[in-house]
């Protein structure tokens, strides 16, 4: 099986939402299921539902799984200031195209080398919905199978540059009110409380909180106000607070969105009691916060994560390359990790602009992370000996 040609395909199906695709990835997962069908028959496949039409694909081999694949389907919308076409264009060496690195391009190295492998024993392959989104397909998958599926090691495909990423950052959202007290401009000292004081107040402990939890292995935790509103209480209309704009006036309401990004350790509830404790120390209240998102860090110690690492050795012909991890953000490979309690990496091929106009993959980097997969897929050939015991042991090794 050519990878070139299932990621051509791939490409020309659009896989992001959108008013006119409100089944975003739907059609790649009907593509890969007829193709799984046709070149891999040994593997059964279980169509997971999860919203509307959108459905994961959880494909096995008929035995207990040890080892597990992951990709995900959906992409960012192709955006614009295109110069190459997001539908797929090839040039040289590259291929161009949304989704073409970020995972596509994985995704097809992935199925070409399960099609060399042939028939295995203890291999399961999940190809799931919404993980740019919300996370969805991750969710279902993981609420199906938590009670009956046990891998021993997991590989998610992921735009890593053939180097491991072997954890990520958390990612966590809330929206805070801040209250404080109407007054004379001109007289502060009159009893005002500026409510934008007391919200960059908690900004400044929130940051300075998340300045104290930095570690070795992920660096500085880092915080973004996505959006804030301010200004004198009027009530609320629709469910939204209605603010006036008097300039001599000492505004008593602010809202925004924060989000951040955390260290293993560190949740959301901790971020959000720093940032209240230097709102009142500005003397504003908090008034509310509504949490959106709160999904933790993870971290594998690279020993645990030698079955690709030795395979990455022996097909670059050097020792494998762990990528820091402060330069990336969440990934859904988080859950699969805590939920199943199974040492998971992230890998695939190299490229560029993923969420960005002209993404690309180079497409050498494919054929090695084919050959890659090819080597963490031998032991559990049909007839490999020590299937699930030498997989075990040795992802195993540290914990």
């Amino acid at each position: 099986m050519d990878p070139l040609p299932i990621l051509e395909r791939l490409v020309t199906i659009p896989s992001w939402r959108s008013a006119d695709n409100p089944d975003v990835e739907a059609g790649v997962s009907e593509y890969l299921t007829e193709l799984i069908q046709q070149e891999l028959p040994w593997l059964h496949i279980d169509h997971q539902a999860v919203e509307g039409n959108r459905f994961n694909i959880f494909a096995t081999d008929g035995a207990p799984t040890q080892l597990l694949f992951v990709g995900h389907l959906d992409t960012k919308p192709p955006g614009g200031e295109w110069t190459r076409r997001a539908t797929g264009e090839r040039v040289g060496n590259r291929y161009y195209g949304r989704g073409t690195v970020d995972p596509k391009g994985g995704v097809a190295a992935l199925l070409a080398a399960l099609a060399v492998a042939g028939a295995t024993k203890g291999v399961g392959v999940l190809l799931y919905c919404d993980e740019v989104y919300d996370c969805h397909g991750m969710r279902t998958f993981l609420a199906e199978v938590r009670s009956r599926v046990r891998p021993s090691f997991a590989i998610a495909m992921q735009p890593t540059k053939l180097r491991i990423w072997n954890g990520c950052r958390g990612v966590g959202e809330f929206r805070p009110i801040v209250r404080g007290k109407p007054g004379f401009a001109a007289t502060p000292l009159s009893g005002g409380r500026s409510a934008l004081t007391a919200f960059v107040g908690g900004m400044r402990a929130l940051d300075a909180f998340l300045e104290s939890r930095a570690n070795s292995a992920f660096g500085r935790m880092t915080v973004n106000v996505a959006a804030l509103r301010c200004g004198q209480s009027r009530g609320r209309h629709d469910g939204r607070e209605v603010l006036g704009e008097e300039r001599n006036i000492i505004p008593d309401y602010a809202e925004g969105v924060i989000e951040v990004r955390t260290s293993p350790g560190v949740d959301l509830d901790a971020c959000v009691a720093a940032f209240d404790g230097g709102v009142v120390a500005a003397g504003g209240r908090l008034d509310g916060t509504m949490k959106r998102i709160d999904f933790h860090g993870y971290h594998v110690p690279p020993e645990q994560l030698s079955p690709l690492a030795d395979a990455i050795a022996a097909v670059l012909g050097r020792p494998a390359e762990f990528e820091a991890l402060e330069a990336h953000g969440y990934s859904d490979a988080q859950l699969l990790n805590d939920q199943l309690d199974v040492p998971t990496a992230m890998f695939g091929p190299s490229g560029g602009n993923y969420h960005a106009a002209d993404e690309f993959v180079e497409l050498e980097s494919i054929g090695q992370v084919q050959a890659v997969l090819e080597r963490v897929l031998k032991p559990y050939r049909v007839g490999a000996s020590t299937v699930a015991t030498t997989a075990r042991s040795r992802a195993r090794v540290a914990s």
